[in-house]
């Protein structure tokens, strides 16, 4: 199957929170807010071309809004379109202008667990610049991971229809098969799966600058009170 998306453009949260997250994700994680629409903001990574990576939506619960991919050309949209189309895929929207920030032309669609996916093209790109040494802002968007009650049946849906590659698994002692890293260009992953009880979030991954400013970064969260999970430490797979 020949693949026809290309990067993972952006991510987009629904949360109750709304004023504390657009405030982590601006003060102490170093995106920044390029527009704001009461109750809606678009953070962009300085060292990205992309209008913005995460968005950030008020709403009662949380969840993820959207998950939104690259391509090429109005071309490899429309063909992705009427390939999804025809094998049964639920279109959200047909392909045409898109009117959230930046612009564009795409379509949306629904997952195989119900999730809605972007596909788009010839967004208005924004002016990138190089990040400066200790300077521990992302400098662009890596991949997100998705919780799966159903993580064979999520991958294979990818597989299927997106014609994304497996490049590597996560196997545990006594767990079997744990997480799938997805790629669809020469990164290692741009999304996986991952196995849990219920459909969500796992976490969403940004490219630092390098160690330095990585550790940081660390410190300033680690300092305004944020819990660390994981790490710092090295990321075994990829």
């Amino acid at each position: 199957m020949t693949r026809l998306i290309t990067h993972l453009r952006h991510v987009d949260l629904a949360v109750p929170d709304y004023e504390a997250q657009r405030s982590f994700y601006t003060d102490l994680w170093g995106l920044t807010e390029v527009a704001n629409d009461s109750g809606l903001s678009f953070l962009a990574a300085e060292g990205s071309t992309e209008p913005f990576v995460v968005r950030v939506r008020q709403a009662d619960e949380k969840r993820v809004d959207l998950i939104a991919l690259g391509a090429a050309n109005r071309a490899d949209v429309d063909a992705l379109a009427a390939r999804l189309g025809s094998a049964g895929v639920q279109l959200v929207s047909e392909p045409g202008a898109l009117t959230t920030h930046g612009g564009g032309y795409g379509f949306r669609f629904f997952d195989g667990d119900g999730r809605t996916i972007e596909v788009s093209c010839d967004v208005e790109e924004r002016r990138a610049r190089e990040i400066e040494p200790l300077e521990s802002v992302p400098v662009k968007l890596s991949h997100v991971v998705l919780n799966s009650a159903n993580p064979e049946a999520t991958v294979a849906w990818y597989l299927q229809h997106l014609g994304v590659a497996v490049s590597d698994q996560l196997t545990m002692p006594g767990m079997g098969d744990l997480m799938w890293f997805l790629r669809c260009n020469s990164f290692h992953h741009s999304f996986a799966v991952v196995r849990c009880m219920h459909n969500s979030l796992h976490h969403v991954s940004f490219v630092m600058r390098g160690v330095e400013e990585n550790l940081y970064g660390t410190g300033r969260l680690l300092r305004a009170g944020v819990e660390r999970v994981w790490g710092p430490g090295k990321h075994l797979a990829g």
